[in-house]
């Protein structure tokens, strides 16, 4: 069975705007609406505005009680919602990273993330390795610049400054492959 092509072509904004007016969107102007679609992208806002529409008939009418008062409300909610997220994955994020690079530097030391030793998979642990020294290759961090131009680097940089040039994603690959048996239990939630 093949699937269809998407043709839906590109619209203009106002062509957006009237597009869920004449779905029958009450409570907004067509000006407001276009100016809020200049910063938030119609698809993205389908979202939004999907439980407020009768989405199994075509051109999804709006409900008869639906206002964009409460369409903008849960845009809104949602936004606050995900920074606050965002907010604390970031403390968990520099907690956790800086508890693992203590802990294992502490145990295995300074450089312990080019021990293949401690890795379950060869394979992962070189690819999870060039990741790393690509993250640090391409960073313009001062404290890195300092590091090359001060010290030996024929020697790999320590754990804590190299991991705070990578992503978290990175630093997380890294660990899931670090052998059980070699992991700290000591690591916290801040």
């Amino acid at each position: 069975m093949s699937k269809k092509q998407y043709t839906k072509p590109p619209l203009p904004l106002d062509e957006q705007a009237q597009l869920l007016l004449d779905r029958g969107l009450k409570g907004i102007s067509k000006e407001d609406l276009i100016q809020k679609l200049e910063n938030i992208n119609y698809y993205r806002l389908r979202g939004y505005t999907y439980p407020y529409q009768n989405n199994y008939v075509d051109n999804t009418p709006f409900f008869p009680n639906s206002k964009w008062e409460f369409i903008w409300n849960d845009y809104i909610f949602d936004s606050k919602l995900r920074n606050l997220v965002t907010d604390a994955l970031g403390h968990i994020e520099v907690s956790l990273r800086t508890q693992l690079e203590l802990e294992m530097s502490l145990a295995h030391g300074s450089r312990w993330y080019t021990d293949l030793t401690l890795a379950y998979d060869e394979d992962l642990f070189n690819k999870n390795l060039d990741e790393l020294n690509g993250h640090w290759n391409r960073s313009r961090e001062i404290f890195k610049e300092h590091y090359e131009s001060e010290y030996d680097t024929s020697y790999p940089p320590p754990a804590w400054m190299i991991f705070e040039t990578t992503t978290f994603g990175t630093v997380s690959k890294i660990y899931s492959n670090i052998k059980k048996e070699q992991t700290v239990t000591r690591i916290r939630f801040c």
